[in-house]
C-alpha cells in the first residue's frame, strides 16, 4: 500500500483536475453520515480508530480542527482514521467529508469531538519540612504530588488506624500540627471523563507531632505561631536554664568533682 502523503497527492491531483478545491472553503453541516459515539475519550499512549464508512464508491478525507486552532487541517484519507499512540495535541474536532469519484464533494459528513487525557501517574506524599518528627505547634505541609494529571481531578486524603481510614480532608495539601494528628497518611487522585474513569492512591506517609513541655502558647491555634516567637521562647528558656545553674552554683548546691570526692 502506497503512503499516505503519496495518496492524498494522487487524490489531489485528480480532484483538482476536476474542479475540485482542497481544502473546502466551508465545511458543510449536514449530518447524513453517523459516527457513534460523536464524543471520544482516551488517555493518552491509547490507539484510536474512527470510521465514517457509507458507500465503497466515494471517497473520503479527514480534517482535524486542534484545541488551539481555527482552520481545519487534513490529516488523511479513506474512510477509517486510525491513531497509533494518541497525543494531547490530537485532542479537537475531527470531520469526514465524502468526496464522489470525480472529485466533487458531496452533501455528507460527520463529525468527532476527541479528548485526549493525561494518566494520573507516579503519584506520591511529600513533606514539609521533611522531618516526619515535629513538635506541637510546628505546622507540618503534607502535598499529594504526581507526575501527570487530567486538568480534571478531584485530590483527598485518608488516615489510616487499626479500625481502617476514613478521609480528612479535600484538595493537594493537608496541613497538620496537633498532637492527636500524629498517624498514617495517604492521598487519592481520582478523575471521572465520560467513560474514562481513573483512580490513584500514594504510598503511605507516618507523620509524629510531639508534645512540646513547659510552653504555653499565646496564640488560640498553634499554626499561626509565627517563627520569631518561637526563636524568643528557645532564648528565655536557654537564659532560665542558666540562671537556674548559676543558681545551684552559689547557693552550693550542685558540687564539683573534687568537692564531691572529698565529701
Amino acid at each position: 500500500m502506497l503512503p499516505i502523503a503519496t495518496q492524498l497527492i494522487a487524490f489531489w491531483l485528480s480532484a483538482k483536475a476536476a474542479g475540485a478545491s482542497f481544502p473546502p472553503e466551508s465545511l458543510p453541516s449536514s449530518r447524513e453520515l453517523r459516527f457513534n459515539p460523536e464524543k471520544l475519550v482516551v488517555l493518552v499512549g491509547k490507539n484510536v480508530e474512527m470510521s465514517c464508512q457509507l458507500q465503497s464508491s466515494l471517497n473520503f478525507v479527514w480534517y482535524h480542527l486542534a484545541r488551539s486552532s481555527d482552520t481545519y487541517k487534513t490529516v488523511s484519507l479513506g474512510a477509517t482514521l486510525v491513531m497509533n499512540s494518541a497525543k494531547l495535541e490530537d485532542s479537537g474536532d475531527y470531520k469526514c467529508i465524502a468526496f464522489n469519484p470525480n472529485g466533487n464533494q458531496s452533501n455528507l459528513t460527520t463529525n468527532v469531538d476527541l479528548q485526549v487525557l493525561e494518566k494520573i501517574s507516579f503519584l506520591s506524599v511529600v513533606a514539609h519540612p521533611s522531618d516526619l518528627f515535629v513538635f506541637e505547634g510546628y505546622t507540618i505541609t503534607l502535598t499529594c504530588q504526581a507526575t501527570t494529571w487530567p486538568p480534571i481531578i478531584t485530590w483527598s486524603w485518608y488516615k489510616s488506624t487499626e479500625e481502617g481510614s476514613s478521609m480528612v480532608g479535600l484538595g493537594k495539601e493537608l496541613s497538620l500540627y496537633r498532637v492527636e494528628e500524629s498517624g498514617v497518611y495517604y492521598c487519592r487522585a481520582n478523575s471521572t471523563v465520560l467513560t474514562i474513569i481513573q483512580d490513584e492512591y500514594s504510598g503511605n506517609k507516618t507523620i509524629h507531632i510531639i508534645p512540646k513541655p513547659g510552653i504555653k502558647m499565646p496564640f488560640p491555634e498553634p499554626a499561626k505561631a509565627p517563627k520569631w516567637w518561637w526563636q524568643q521562647e528557645r532564648k528565655k528558656r536557654t537564659r532560665q536554664t542558666a540562671t537556674k545553674m548559676r543558681s545551684s552554683y552559689s547557693s552550693g548546691t550542685i558540687l564539683s568533682k573534687d568537692m564531691r570526692a572529698a565529701v
